[in-house]
């Protein structure tokens, strides 16, 4: 059985999707001007994985085409779901990190990577995904038994988007009405036949169940939990004072061990 990680569970052009069909209910267009800001904010954001409330709110403030509050308050709550890669944001970590001023590119992006090196030591970690993601799994087969659940090797499954299979070779997709799943968030989540149901024949062939589904704790940066901020804060900073210096990996790898161990699905084993 294999599972391989697809994409993000919303992507940027989804999320501009949703604004586009939102402001284009509003009883007063925005000027064309105003709608190329409005999506500069978002474009310029993402990178740093920054979801730009206050900013949308200066924007909102600013323009000359009336909104009702009802409608500006849709807008700001939208924004609230876009979707980030990064569990930290660019400017929160600046500030934790006392860089004061702009960042070079090179520099910036190496800041990026120091976050994105924290969040891959958390999660694989602790075992869950801190940002949602889309899987799919795959199976030889079913279970022999039906009383028996399908075990995704995932903490805190979110939704199961499809379970399809292939017979006589025709790619078929079992109703939803016949399973359920098992939301988990110290042990790997299953799915599970409703009772006088029947798992269907498959053909005997690698692969010919497919699963696909959502799993992981939070949206973007702005919905990720304080305690995991902090932590994840504190491991950006550890991997930044040790950058190049592959004498001390191993003091490194026990001492992140040590912060993300209350977080943790599984036993803690320092310095491994």
């Amino acid at each position: 059985m294999t599972y391989i990680f697809k994409s993000f569970v919303k992507n940027l052009d989804d999320f501009k999707q949703e604004v586009e069909a939102l402001i284009n209910t509003f009883s007063n267009q925005l000027t064309q001007g105003e709608r190329d800001n409005l999506f500069s904010i978002y474009d310029t954001s993402y990178p740093k994985s920054l979801v730009p409330v206050s900013e949308i709110s200066a924007f909102l403030s600013e323009i000359t085409t009336v909104l009702t509050d009802t409608e500006k308050q849709s807008l700001e709550s939208l924004t609230k779901t876009m979707p980030t890669e990064l569990p930290l944001s660019l400017d929160e970590t600046k500030s934790f990190l006392e860089i004061v001023g702009d960042l070079s590119p090179y520099k910036e992006n190496e800041l990026l990577q120091n976050i994105s090196t924290a969040r891959y030591f958390a999660e694989s970690y602790i075992g869950i995904d801190l940002i949602k993601k889309i899987y799919t799994k795959y199976l030889d087969h079913f279970p022999y038994y039906n009383n028996c659940g399908i075990e995704i090797g995932k903490v805190r499954l979110n939704s199961i988007n499809y379970i399809k299979y292939t017979i006589n070779k025709v790619k078929e997709e079992l109703s939803s009405d016949d399973y359920y799943f098992t939301r988990q968030d110290k042990k790997n989540s299953s799915i599970y036949l409703y009772e006088n149901k029947e798992y269907p024949e498959t053909d005997k062939e690698r692969q010919s169940v497919e699963i696909e589904f959502n799993a992981g704790l939070f949206t973007n940066s702005l919905e990720v939990s304080s305690e995991y901020k902090t932590a994840l804060l504190n491991a950006t900073l550890m991997i930044r004072e040790n950058v190049g210096d592959c004498a001390n990996d191993m003091e490194l790898t026990s001492k992140l061990s040590k912060l993300f161990a209350p977080y943790s699905t599984i036993p803690l084993v320092v310095g491994v």
